[in-house]
């Protein structure tokens, strides 16, 4: 039995009028190509949609980030001018411009709050001494390996501010070892007990 060869054949053919059943199959075959069409522009429309909302969530985590290096820029110049006692430098990191709040619609798991000005380093906020009365604190607002402790005054208000590293002292409860979350809730680490 001889193999038609393709080419030969699509060579052979000649336009004439179609059969009912050819008629049928090419209706059939056009169906089936526009539903195929169809469901391509779906899947390209969707595909538009959800790299549109990747480009949104991106630019919002990346205008987060920015926000908190600049965060940590401003408290890094207001503690280093407060440690050098330098009016200059500090009235610079005063007019330092604002940083925005958070992206609307977006969470974060670490909260802090942009209060340069009341925030004093450890260095020159602690006294060389734990005499006196042991202070009481709460953590105001923390990151991972940073804290800002509001020190708890008699009336049951907040006092003076420390921003604390893990290996700064604090009057009363010695070294802080570790910051970090449990559950919901920051917890500073020290050597004498926990502050939340």
């Amino acid at each position: 039995m001889k193999t038609s060869d393709p080419v030969e054949t699509a060579g052979e053919l000649r336009p004439a009028p179609l059969t009912p059943a050819d008629q049928v199959q090419v209706l059939e075959l056009v169906t089936q190509m526009a539903a195929m069409v169809r469901d391509l522009r779906a899947q390209q429309a969707q595909l538009r949609a959800d790299f549109g909302k990747s480009a949104a969530d991106n630019a919002a985590r990346l205008a987060d980030f920015e926000r908190r290096l600049a965060l940590a820029e401003a408290r890094h110049v207001l503690s280093a001018a407060q440690v050098a006692g330098d009016p200059v430098a500090a009235a610079t990191a005063e007019g330092a411009p604002a940083v925005p709040g958070p992206v609307a619609g977006q969470t974060t798991s670490a909260t802090v709050i942009a209060a340069p000005l009341a925030v004093m380093p450890v260095a020159t906020a602690l006294p060389g001494s734990d005499k006196g009365p042991p202070k009481r604190y709460r953590v105001q607002a923390a990151s991972p390996g940073l804290a800002l402790l509001a020190e708890i005054d008699r009336g049951g208000g907040d006092g003076a501010q420390l921003e604390v590293l893990v290996g700064d002292t604090v009057p009363g409860y010695g070294k802080i070892t570790s910051i970090g979350q449990r559950g919901t809730a920051w917890v500073v680490t020290t050597e004498h007990g926990n502050i939340q």
